[in-house]
């Protein structure tokens, strides 16, 4: 009884440890044509999001060639965020902003087409016509904290409509000079608490066998053969 008890001991160790570790982020990879008429022929952006406290979500968003995907001069201005529940630009607080090429991020009422997104997120600072003149251009990058004002948990997503939408612009006139664009895929690791009970349950199947072998093949009788 002693050994099992400490089985259960180190389980509930593991558990309590992996619940300590932050979520495992979720990558989005922008390319996937949402609102406007040109399409790229590969995904141009990247956005990490990882849940690190109660409604507190650490962003990295990077840009890939776009002068290549799009046209020189290219840029991401915004990233649309659809939330549940709704949270607006005034309940969105950023902090722990750093990045290459980009001044700020700022969060904005307003959003993505459809009239369903909350907000969205300004990259750069500045001009209002063009999300500021420090935007995320080719190959630069952005990273930032929002903390959600909100008694229910946050969740991205749900109406329909994707979670994100990144808003490219500087197109050509050909290319309709601007345009929005949904993840053309999303992945995500599974959490840290999953890899921990997966363990547990191991350690537990094999706890259980070696006493049942024990129970079925004594060591003395073992000897006596």
């Amino acid at each position: 009884m002693r050994t099992f008890a400490k089985a259960r001991a180190l389980v509930a160790g593991l558990v309590v440890a992996a619940a300590a570790v932050p979520a495992a982020a979720q990558n989005f990879e922008f390319g996937t044509l949402l609102s406007g008429s040109f399409t790229p022929s590969g995904s141009f952006a990247h956005l990490s999001v990882r849940q690190v406290g109660p409604n507190v979500f650490d962003f990295s968003l990077h840009a890939g060639n776009l002068n290549a995907l799009f046209t020189q001069g290219s840029f991401v201005g915004a990233v649309a965020v659809n939330v549940d529940p709704s949270v607006k630009a005034s309940a969105v607080t950023i902090s722990n902003f750093s990045g290459y090429g980009v001044e700020a991020v700022t969060a904005k009422n307003g959003g993505g087409p459809g009239g369903v997104w909350e907000f969205r997120f300004a990259v750069g600072g500045g001009g209002a016509s063009q999300e500021g003149a420090y935007r995320l251009s080719s190959g630069e990058f952005a990273s930032w904290t929002a903390s959600f004002s909100s008694a229910l948990p946050v969740t991205f997503g749900g109406g329909g409509q994707p979670a994100f939408a990144a808003h490219v612009q500087g197109l050509t006139p050909a290319q309709g000079g601007s345009a929005w664009y949904a993840p053309s895929m999303t992945t995500a690791a599974p959490e840290p608490e999953v890899y921990a009970m997966m363990l547990a349950g191991l350690l537990l199947v094999g706890f259980a066998a070696r006493r049942r072998q024990s129970r079925l093949h004594p060591p003395e009788l073992m000897l006596r053969s």
